[in-house]
């Protein structure tokens, strides 16, 4: 079984992390611009949650179905 830092390599877990800056900061901005509340606490994670999966999923794939290309290119 692959270790953490594997699954760091393979995830790109510091990608993860700036799309949820990204999302964290365009939620605020919209809070402002339509004067409204700031969003509740389950519906800040699930759009966390929605772009980190999707993240995930396609660097997974990219390895998974580009691996003779990432190896020419090492």
């Amino acid at each position: 079984m692959p270790g953490f830092s594997a699954w760091k390599r393979l995830f790109r877990i510091e990608h993860a992390f700036l799309l949820v800056i990204a999302v964290l900061l365009a939620e605020l901005l919209a809070s402002k611009a339509f004067l409204v509340e700031h969003p509740a606490l389950p519906i800040l994670l699930a759009s966390h949650a929605v772009p980190i999966f999707i993240e995930k999923g396609s660097y997974a794939l990219n390895h998974r179905y580009d691996v003779k290309t990432d190896t020419e290119n090492k």
